[in-house]
């Protein structure tokens, strides 16, 4: 099982050990969130006393974050099993997962930037609305509408 908690309990840094991203932003409804795309990303930190485990859900149309993990409080046992657990939980909300871990093996600080990117604030940009609301923005202006030569169409 799995609990909601506020905040991203992981050291990060060097003791983030391994990344998974999903593949999909499927349509989620959890408490906390908009109604809608989320993408998902389950981290796994290496402290001295132990593994710690976190699933973070981020809204793809407010750029909120969800954060989920293991109710079983204190280090992991078995990482891998973990990870597998929270892969099955993810993928009940709809989520999809590359079988390759994003690992610090070759450079720890790859893992910790990809992390970071996942919780950054989003850039969110706003648009005309006029122009996005028009029925008409997709229609040429009348002199770059050029006539089919045998038809005249």
């Amino acid at each position: 099982m799995f609990i909601r908690t506020k905040e991203a309990r992981l050291a990060g840094g060097s003791d983030l050990r391994c990344l998974r991203l999903s593949l999909n932003t499927p349509v989620v409804a959890i408490e906390g969130l908009p109604v809608g795309s989320a993408a998902a990303c389950i981290a796994v930190d290496g402290r001295a006393g132990g593994s710690r485990l976190l699933l973070a859900l981020r809204s793809v149309r407010s750029g909120q974050l969800a954060f989920f993990v293991p109710e079983a409080a204190g280090p992991l046992g078995d990482v891998e099993l973990a990870i597998e657990a929270t892969v099955v939980f993810a993928e009940a909300m709809g989520f999809l997962f590359d079988e390759d871990l994003i690992a610090d093996a070759g450079d720890p600080r790859a893992v910790e930037r990809r992390w970071r990117e996942f919780l950054a604030e989003p850039e969110l940009f706003e648009l005309d609305p006029p122009a996005m609301l028009s029925k008409f923005r997709f229609i040429r202006a009348p002199s770059t509408v050029r006539r089919h030569a045998a038809t005249g169409l």
